[in-house]
């Protein structure tokens, strides 16, 4: 080609009638001469079959085995330059020995050509990468001080709309100050409601049995019954409980204010409530078969009640001590 044409006009004959060659790859020197040249020759393998009469030579798998033993091969030079520079090396030369059955092997002197020829190929490739490093580190440098300029930009736009804020501000350093002040009063104000509503509750919780209401009309009018199938469930529920809201807390199990039928007589049998039907009891007190707090107190409440929603309210507060009294009552009774 024009390119290996190139290359054999660059090392004319004479530049060979000498035994070594000297090239250098980086930082490396390599000498080039015929112990080297024949310590990598096939024909020194005494494993290949090939006579020591024959005059050495090389082929191209020997030299990619030399140039890698010198770390040529890939720092240096690459596989596709080291067949472009063995093929320019083995051409029919005039001061070549090699003739027509050799053309793909190096002799020594073909050898010292490809040598040379790698040596110009490096430096060319070195020239080359020079040329992108520097090419590279200004393209970084540019984008370095883009970055900077962004940084410097940005840093001023915030200090632009810090500046804007203090502008924009609403209060003063003093009225920052009371409002910090108020907000801590509020907060303060806040925690001592909750330390008086926990204070309220638990005094609630110790209330005795005799508990007094808002002064004022009865909300309730209490009675004793004295006969028939009401007065039987009135004398237990006596018997048992200290108020009548109390025996009402103790059947309404979840709790909504009201009772039904199931529930209604399922609790009459809990305290103990016998010899009568439970189903009449509970069609003479609601007709519609749903019991009611006002319903249950207004039938068999035996005391006054002046505030049946504070009633009921104290009366769930203490269920827990109230249902393992009651419980109690009841094994003693039974016992």
């Amino acid at each position: 080609s024009d390119d290996e044409d190139g290359l054999a006009a660059d090392h004319p004959n004479e530049q060979f009638d000498v035994d070594q060659v000297v090239v250098k790859f980086g930082q490396a020197t390599i000498t080039c001469n015929r112990e080297m040249f024949e310590r990598f020759c096939r024909s020194n393998d005494v494993n290949t079959g090939v006579s020591a009469a024959r005059s050495a030579s090389m082929d191209l798998n020997e030299t990619i085995k030399l140039v890698r033993y010198h770390n040529i091969l890939p720092q240096y030079i690459s596989k596709p330059e080291l067949a472009k520079a063995f093929r320019a090396a083995n051409r029919d030369h005039e001061w070549s020995r090699s003739n027509d059955s050799d053309l793909h092997e190096l002799d020594f002197r073909e050898f010292l050509d490809f040598m040379l020829r790698l040596q110009d190929m490096a430096l060319e490739r070195s020239k080359h990468f020079d040329e992108a490093h520097r090419y590279a580190a200004i393209i970084i440098q540019k984008r370095a001080r883009m970055n900077q300029a962004q940084a410097k930009v940005k840093k001023m736009i915030n200090d632009q709309e810090v500046e804007r804020l203090k502008l924009k501000r609403e209060f003063s350093d003093e009225d920052q100050k009371r409002v910090i002040k108020l907000q801590s009063l509020a907060r303060a104000r806040k925690e001592q409601a909750k330390i008086h509503q926990k204070a309220a509750w638990k005094q609630a919780t110790k209330t005795g049995p005799e508990r007094r209401y808002f002064k004022g009309k009865p909300a309730i009018k209490g009675r004793v019954r004295s006969e028939g199938l009401l007065a039987v469930v009135q004398k237990r529920l006596m018997e048992l409980f200290d108020l009548c809201q109390d025996g009402f807390v103790f059947m309404d199990n979840d709790g909504n204010d009201k009772l039904t039928k199931i529930e209604f007589c399922r609790g009459l049998g809990k305290i103990g409530v016998k010899g009568i039907s439970l189903e009449k009891v509970s069609v003479i007190v609601a007709a519609d078969g749903l019991v009611d707090v006002i319903e249950f107190l207004r039938t068999f409440s035996w005391h006054d009640i002046r505030g049946v929603d504070a009633a009921i309210t104290e009366s769930k507060l203490q269920r827990s001590n109230m249902v393992s009294k009651v419980q109690e009552k009841i094994q003693s009774t039974q016992a």
